[in-house]
């Protein structure tokens, strides 16, 4: 599951700088302290190690994270830490941009309505885990997410889909502002060669 450097030629995308603040928080859980700055300074990230990024980062910054977590860590603890990251990130995002007041109101809602409410909210909040990506959200059951270009998808192949992060992301804030219990799946990936990342919602 590597990236070419063709993806580092392009325009940046810009993410929240949650979605490496997140990989900072759990992955001295997984490994210790020390190693974790070492793995970020062979990202090129120790700033971002040193001090937790506040404002948007680079998506070639965030897939070069990813890489070193997969050669160094191998690709299941790799997920693993995708998967932790990407549910923090999500707490991050609803501390920072879902007032306490409508995460109550969504979690009043029948299951379906708030389905349709999350739709609004990810959208609002896509540019955060897809960067300039095209999302797209369609409610029913499986609610769909997509996103065409996913920046994180750059120039990487892999055999199964890649995406842990966002399909954890997802998750986390499916869980929050609709039921406990919801599900995030990603069935089709664009670093398997699929035209677009599609996660299915279930509940």
């Amino acid at each position: 599951m590597t990236p070419s450097s063709a993806a580092t030629d392009a325009a940046p995308a810009w993410l929240a700088g949650s979605s490496i603040t997140g990989i900072a928080e759990v992955l001295p859980m997984r490994v210790g302290s020390r190693a974790s700055q070492t793995l970020f300074e062979a990202a090129g990230l120790l700033d971002a190690w040193c001090q937790r990024p506040q404002g948007k980062v680079g998506d070639a910054e965030l897939r070069r994270l990813h890489q070193v977590l997969r050669e160094a860590l191998g690709l299941p603890t790799a997920r693993a830490v995708a998967r932790d990251a990407g549910a923090r990130a999500a707490d991050h995002l609803l501390a920072m941009h879902v007032p306490r007041w409508r995460q109550a109101l969504l979690r009043r809602l029948p299951a379906a309505w708030a389905v349709r409410a999350l739709r609004g909210e990810l959208l609002r909040l896509a540019w955060t885990f897809a960067g300039d990506g095209e999302v797209q959200v369609h409610p029913g059951r499986p609610t769909v997410v997509t996103i065409r270009g996913n920046p994180l998808c750059k120039g990487v192949q892999s055999a199964e889909p890649a995406c842990d992060f966002v399909a954890a992301l997802l998750e986390r804030l499916a869980t929050v502002l609709v039921r406990p219990g919801c599900r995030v799946i990603e069935t089709d990936c664009e670093s398997c060669g699929a035209p677009e990342c599609r996660f299915e919602l279930r509940w």
